[in-house]
This record gives structure tokens, sequence and C-alpha cells, in this order.
């Protein structure tokens, strides 16, 4: 019997999901092509726009049942992403997921907030890595702070500063985002923030509008955004700013 690859076991997989969707098929022979893990509640922040800042939480997947999903769903799955939605993912046995993503060579997602991925970290990792978003909100480091109860802005810049001089050395084709929720205490400070994440390098800025805000910006401009999400590449940006 024919051992298939991990690559050519995923192209059957999605070769059969093509085929019931063209079929319409009520039943699908074929498992996701991409997973989504929310592995755990827990986290080391409180962040004022997050359920965590009204308590820690409680629930995350046992190592040996986060082991048996893995080994279920990835030997198809082309990408697994690994959201920071409910806690902290890289505080969730994320040594596992790594370990398993490589066997399967499944490409990981992860949003995070970024105190946990030190460039030695990104450079373990980075074989696996297809996009990696760091939620900052804020480049001035006593707002950032005054929005993630119980981040070190220092800590955080370190770890991005190093990751950024990592990728000048070492190129890579990881996709690298800062991501940020526009609100009234970080909105003057947007343009700074697209300017500081130009000079990272990274390749985009995902910006968060939760509701309609107005505000006045330092130089005395009122700006007032509405529902949306939007992704621009920083250099993008920057020539706009």
């Amino acid at each position: 019997m024919t051992t298939l690859t991990p690559a050519q076991r995923k192209e059957e997989n999605s070769l059969r999901l093509r085929e019931d969707v063209e079929r319409r098929a009520t039943v699908m022979r074929g498992l996701p092509e991409i997973i989504a893990f929310h592995t755990t509640e827990k986290c080391n922040l409180r962040c004022v726009m997050c359920p965590r800042s009204m308590g820690q939480g409680k629930r995350q997947l046992p190592r040996d049942r986060l082991a048996a999903i893995c080994d279920d769903f990835f030997p198809t799955a082309r990408k697994v992403t690994l959201s920071a939605a409910a806690g902290e993912p890289l505080l969730a046995d994320f040594d596992l997921v790594v370990e398993k993503a490589l066997a399967h060579e499944t490409r990981v997602d992860l949003v995070t907030n970024g105190l946990q991925l030190d460039a030695a970290l990104y450079r373990e990792v980075r074989p696996v890595f297809d996009h990696v978003g760091v939620s900052i909100d804020c480049h001035v480091s006593e707002v950032y702070e005054s929005i993630r109860i119980g981040a070190s802005f220092a800590n955080l810049d370190q770890n991005l500063q190093a990751i950024s001089e990592e990728r000048r050395r070492n190129p890579d084709d990881v996709l690298w985002s800062l991501s940020a929720v526009v609100m009234r205490t970080t909105l003057p400070h947007l343009h700074g923030l697209v300017r500081y994440a130009h000079d990272l390098g990274v390749d985009g800025l995902i910006q968060d509008l939760s509701r309609i805000i107005t505000s006045t910006s330092d130089d005395g401009v009122a700006y007032t955004w509405s529902l949306s999400t939007a992704w621009v590449p920083t250099p993008e940006l920057c020539s706009q700013s």
C-alpha cells in the first residue's frame, strides 16, 4: 500500500472537498483545510476591550486532548489558526502545536500579544509560520500600558525590534502584521503607530474599529471612524500619512 506524503494527503483531501462542494453534498467526505484553534482562556494580560478584563479565564484544552485533536486534523489541514480572542495561545502548549504542525507540514497563523514571542522563539517556529499578528493598539508606552493591563511596552518593543532585525538578516515568507483596536485613547496616535509599524518592516497594520468614534488629534484635527476592519500594507499607509 502506497504511503502518501503530507502534501499528497492534503491535496487528496482538498480534491474531496471540492468535489463535495460541486455536488452540493450534505455530508462532506473531506476534513477542514483550515482549523481555528482556541486552545485556552488563560492570558497574561487584562486588556480593557477583552472579556479577560472582567476576570481570568480558567478553561484550557488538556495537553493529551490537544495532541489527539492535532493528530485527527493536521494530516489533512493546510493551516491552523491560533487565536488570541479568548486567551494567549503562547501560554497553552504552543510547543505541542508546533511539533504536530512540523510533523504534518501544516502552516500556522498566530495572533498573540507578543510578550512571549522573542527572536529565539520566532526563529524556532519560523518554518511553520504563515502569518504572525501582534496586537499592540498603540506605540506610546503609557497609552499601551493603560489599555493592556499587566503589559510592559519596553518588553514588547524589545521583542518586536529583535524579530525585525532577525527578518532583515534572514528574510522569510512569513506575513507579519500589527493590529490595533482604534479607540479614543489611541486614535490621536494612529499616524505614529503607522510609522512605528513601517520602521519595524511589518507587512501590514490591521485596524479594528469597534464602534463609531469621534476624537481630536494632538494637532487639533477631528477624526470620525465607523465600524470596520481594515488591512493596509504599511508602505501604502505611510504614503498616505
